[in-house]
């Protein structure tokens, strides 16, 4: 090939190469716009304020898509979203199939569920429309002794007392909320301007890397390599990966942003590391004109930039004179790169904004990068061996320090007085010895019941899959309801399960109460939950809490966040049976108790072995220890192995309405061939 052509090649090669950077860049823009838009909808608008969610993990499944874009607020969860002082208020909602949504001033609440009419409290006159599951338009009026509601031409006003503010209550189910206006006053989420406009700086700003690139002596085919990576920010952007906290037991882990973390990280640090060695045989003079742009170019694209910028410049500047002190200049290049790249790797490795934690990273990212450095220059520094192992620890040690200002320090421990540690499970404790009940069982404690309204009472005993989960408003699509309704009517079957409830607070309740509930059959429903892994027994875990001595359950290991982060992460991805909160022993006595309150109260016993998917075999010591209990007044049903249908699961254990009609009817159909309930 001639030189000319070979010219001519690079000239065609350049306008394309150019091109790719803008692409790349305009992918992280995507990834920023589309975050930033998620953000936006699971925020309050302007001047609102949002409750906070009432469970830390929910699968996302239940709640329903956020979507990539979304352009109106979501509300889900149960999460109120109430106003500024307003006496109107305009919105239009859309709700799924199975949400509903509360909307309520002072005493009055109107209530709106999809294929009903919206109904008030009070004496109210007039209709509205029936909700479906299209947008519906919505406007309300407050005046001191009623709230007027109208939509779509028709106007209902109900007589109750009113206050100047809205609140707006979803149930589990995500709904949205568009063109919201109160008083006059309108509020619009993240609009499509702003997406564009992310686009744009993205590409245009990726352009200016590459120009930079070339400018201090790099290639612009280095450049586009460097950003192939940006190329995960498109392709993960608006994928739910919130399913992370779960694993990692990071709740407030901002997932919505993995998707950029995942391009922007490794391109950083092949740009910083292809930096690092240019600059490595510059002059000093021009090290510091290239500092002085680059911070002042920060300083216009965030505080937080130009902080992380300085630190990274001056940690490749130290790199470089110490190598050509110690070493010799020809290691200038890869003492440089391997500070730069520790840095970048502390500075990325924050979770929150605390300047600790901030110091502290830089520290171990330095630290991180001097460890490398020794690696490449080996055995020509002296004490080798020590100074490895010194950077090591002392990383270590700056990123146990810079975790505990962080958000992963709250939760990264086994502490059980910490909100992350086994608080849950005390507050469920704390709610057995209340013994207070309510409309729904989200305090810890079964539902109050009303007096005995059938010659025979059947008390459905369990977990989240039989007293409520949070992906279902109305425990009347719970299997325990559809019991009922299986049923002759001299039976009643009540709902007497709560979340997170396993045999072991079963067996609490059942030896204190069960006999208050005047129970003819008890059934009990469970396997999953006492699956779940915990670094102590919920027996011992019980124990010490009555005895006060809690606080003495971790060890000195458990104390350190580094070492906790790693065990949840394992534990996330495999748990472990040896750690599960009910051992088998314990499942058996629970059992036992169970039974002893069941004989005491006169009635009879059916274990029910909880469904799970894809395969029950995680519980099959459970199910093999109500199998041994059977026998008499007890029976077992082994249900798990029955409720087989992917059709049936909302997720791995719970149940869809079909799945719960199914349930039920096995159920009946068990309690028929007892004889313990009539066959008409």
């Amino acid at each position: 090939m001639t030189e000319a052509a070979g010219a001519a090649r690079r000239r065609m090669r350049t306008p394309v190469l150019w091109a790719l950077l803008a692409v790349f860049g305009a992918s992280a823009g995507h990834a920023v716009a589309v975050a930033r838009g998620q953000a936006a909808a699971e925020n309050a608008p302007p001047g609102w304020t949002l409750a906070p969610a009432p469970t830390r993990y929910v699968d996302p499944s239940l709640l329903g898509e956020l979507g990539v874009s979304p352009r109106a607020w979501s509300l889900v969860q149960y999460r109120a979203l109430t106003s500024p002082p307003l006496a109107e208020l305009a919105f239009t909602v859309t709700l799924p199939a199975l949400g509903s949504l509360d909307v309520s001033t002072g005493a009055a609440t109107l209530q709106l569920r999809p294929g009903e009419a919206p109904s008030g409290e009070g004496a109210c006159e007039g209709t509205l429309p029936v909700v479906g599951t299209t947008p519906y338009p919505l406007r309300l009026h407050t005046a001191p002794d009623a709230l007027e509601a109208s939509s779509q031409g028709q106007v209902m006003r109900c007589h109750v007392t009113t206050a100047p503010a809205f609140t707006m209550t979803p149930g589990l189910h995500r709904l949205w909320v568009s063109e919201l206006v109160g008083d006059g006053g309108a509020a619009v989420p993240l609009s499509w301007g702003a997406h564009v406009l992310a686009l744009i700086v993205g590409a245009v700003g990726l352009v200016g890397v590459g120009a930079a690139t070339v400018a201090s002596g790099g290639s612009l085919s280095t450049a586009v390599l460097a950003s192939v990576p940006l190329v995960l920010c498109a392709l993960l952007a608006g994928a739910e990966l919130s399913w992370l906290r779960e694993v990692v037991r990071l709740p407030a882990l901002p997932t919505r942003w993995a998707a950029l973390a995942a391009g922007v990280v490794p391109s950083a640090f092949a740009h910083v590391g292809g930096l690092a060695a240019r600059w490595a045989g510059r002059p000093p003079s021009k090290v510091v004109t290239v500092t002085v742009v680059a911070v002042a170019t920060a300083l216009v694209v965030g505080r937080e930039v130009s902080v992380y910028g300085l630190a990274i410049i001056g940690i490749i500047a130290m790199g470089r004179l110490l190598a050509r002190r110690l070493a010799g200049a020809e290691a200038a290049v890869g003492a440089a790169a391997a500070l730069a790249l520790g840095a970048a790797l502390g500075s990325a490795s924050v979770f929150g904004s605390h300047p600790a934690a901030r110091m502290y990273f830089a520290l171990a990212g330095a630290m991180v990068g001097a460890l490398v450095w020794l690696g490449v220059l080996g055995r020509r520094v002296r004490f080798y061996n020590a100074l490895s192992f010194g950077c090591a620890v002392i990383a270590l040690g700056y990123l146990e320090m810079g975790i505990r200002f962080t958000e992963a320090g709250r939760f990264w421990t086994a502490a059980p007085v910490d909100s992350a540690g086994w608080s849950t499970t005390v507050e469920s404790f704390v709610a057995l010895d209340s013994a207070t009940s309510s409309n729904y069982p989200s305090s810890g404690y079964p539902i109050r019941l009303p007096p005995k309204a059938a010659p025979r009472r059947i008390v459905c005993l369990g977990g989240s899959s039989t007293g409520g989960a949070w992906q279902d408003d109305d425990l009347g699509v719970f299997y325990p309801a559809r019991l009922g309704a299986a049923l002759s009517p001299g039976v009643e079957a009540v709902n007497q399960g709560v979340g997170a409830w396993s045999s072991f607070h079963i067996a609490l309740f059942a030896a204190r109460h069960l006999a208050e509930l005047k129970p003819d059959v008890v059934t009990v429903y469970v396997g999953v939950n006492e699956a779940t892994t915990s670094a102590m027994t919920y027996v011992e875990l019980h124990r010490r809490w009555k005895a006060g001595t809690l606080s003495a359950g971790p060890g000195l290991l458990e104390q350190v966040r580094l070492f906790n982060g790693l065990r949840f992460l394992v534990r996330g991805l495999s748990a472990d049976p040896l750690d599960r909160a009910v051992p088998a022993g314990d499942f058996a006595d629970n059992v036992a108790t169970i039974a002893a309150a069941v004989r005491e109260s006169g009635a009879k016993l059916l274990l029910l072995s909880e469904a799970m998917q894809p395969d029950p075999i995680s519980i099959a010591e459970y199910r093999d220890a109500m199998r041994a209990a059977a026998g008499g007044d007890i029976a077992y049903l082994d249900t798990a192995a029955m409720v087989t249908d992917p059709a049936w699961f909302r997720d791995t254990n719970h149940l869809t309405p079909a799945g719960h009609d199914a349930l039920a009817g096995m159920i009946a159909a068990e309690l028929r061939r007892l004889g313990w309930v009539s066959a008409s």
